[in-house]
């Protein structure tokens, strides 16, 4: 089942998901670090309550960790988050579930993506 969950349009058009929050784009940035690496950025694509997604980073694996802020001009002010690589695409795409984010910034990726979801 591992690599069935990699083709996601499949699994979006089955209805099926591993996910435990609706997520839906956004266009954002991430500045911080990682284990890998003590500083670098990459475009947010993707975002929900549990996490978020990256595009063209190829560095990041399964299990590695980051810190850093999200910025964007959907939110009043930078997001300051930890999170853990959940997923790894060959195509680059990075899937992170947060691991650390207030409630006030949780609050606010809450309003986003019921703002900008479907339904």
């Amino acid at each position: 089942w591992k690599e069935v969950y990699a083709f996601t349009d499949i699994i979006e058009k089955l209805g099926l998901s591993r996910r435990k929050h609706p997520r839906v784009p956004i266009l954002a940035q991430f500045s911080g670090k990682s284990n890998k690496n003590p500083q670098f950025t990459a475009r947010i694509i993707t975002i929900s309550e549990g996490g978020m997604g990256f595009t063209d980073l190829y560095e990041l694996k399964i299990g590695d960790h980051i810190e850093g802020q999200i910025t964007s001009p959907h939110f009043f002010q930078p997001i300051n988050i930890k999170a853990d690589v959940v997923f790894a695409g060959l195509d680059g795409y990075i899937g992170l579930n947060f691991t650390q984010i207030n409630e006030e910034s949780r609050s606010t990726i809450i309003e986003y993506v019921k703002k900008f979801g479907r339904g």
